[in-house]
């Protein structure tokens, strides 16, 4: 009776770490998840909490098989593992919150499917997007929890050229909220392994907005920690697994203008 419930858990947490870069090949999750327990542990740990937890909402939300294997629920709830992890301290608060997101991050699975299949559109991490920013909310307003921002990210006195170089390459790592250089690196070159066409276009997504946004407003720790280039690299993936109908040009305006929304945002939230 172990073993079946220990390879279903492992399954969620696999498939969620493969849907990060919207691929299904259970040896290169496997590989993206040793490198994350190897480097970010403690965000390993909570993203799998977040993943198992949803996983098992999900199987107890819904009779839809189909939308039970199709690994949205612990794709988003590894998202907002990560996510709380990385941005709230305290480890029981971090419990409390991973638990909570994840309950509200499965009932918008089953919201946005329902709502974005008239449309046939896909939900993608749309659950976890609207179950982070009501955390935000939540951290914002009561004050139970507080956001931080890792010290490390805000170091913006780099040369221009370095900087947009990194920032596109520490995005890689940001797939999983890591700041960590090395596991990006890590995780870039095993993309490349497992997909090298795809890597040219998945690079010129993490370059195209960090390019725009520093242009435009010079150094910002947003784009030294990777998050401009994550959105880009974010959107390119999304359109291409949700096989959407646009024009290649459409697609690299909205990428390029990804960074410029997300640097925004950011300032704003400042």
């Amino acid at each position: 009776m172990i073993l079946p419930w220990v390879s279903s858990l492992e399954n969620s947490v696999t498939r969620a770490i493969t849907g990060t870069v919207f691929s299904e090949n259970i040896v290169l999750g496997r590989i993206m998840a040793l490198v994350l327990l190897i480097f970010q542990t403690k965000v390993f740990l909570y993203g799998s909490l977040g993943a198992i937890l949803t996983a098992f909402f999900g199987r107890n939300f819904t009779k839809n098989k189909t939308l039970q294997k199709s690994g949205l629920f612990p794709l988003n709830g590894l998202f907002i593992g990560l996510a709380t992890s990385t941005f709230l301290s305290g480890h029981l608060k971090t419990v409390i919150a991973v638990f909570l997101m994840s309950l509200v991050t499965s009932l918008a699975v089953l919201v946005s499917h329902r709502f974005l299949k008239t449309w046939d559109l896909p939900v993608l991490v749309a659950p976890y997007c609207i179950s982070f920013w009501l955390m935000q909310l939540v951290s914002h307003e009561s004050k139970v929890f507080y956001l931080t921002v890792d010290p490390q990210i805000l170091n913006t006195d780099r040369h221009a050229v370095l900087q947009v170089l990194h920032g596109a390459l520490i995005s890689f790592g940001q797939i999983f909220f890591s700041g960590n250089l090395i596991s990006a690196t890590i995780v870039a070159c095993i993309i490349v392994a497992f997909n090298p066409k795809k890597m040219l276009s998945i690079a010129c997504s993490a370059l195209l907005p960090t390019v725009i946004s520093y242009l435009c407003i010079g150094n910002h720790w947003s784009i030294n920690s990777g998050l401009t280039a994550f959105s880009g690299i974010l959107l390119f993936q999304a359109f291409n697994a949700g096989h959407l109908a646009i024009s290649p040009k459409l697609l690299w305006t909205i990428i390029g203008l990804s960074g410029l929304v997300e640097v925004a945002a950011l300032k704003i939230a400042e």
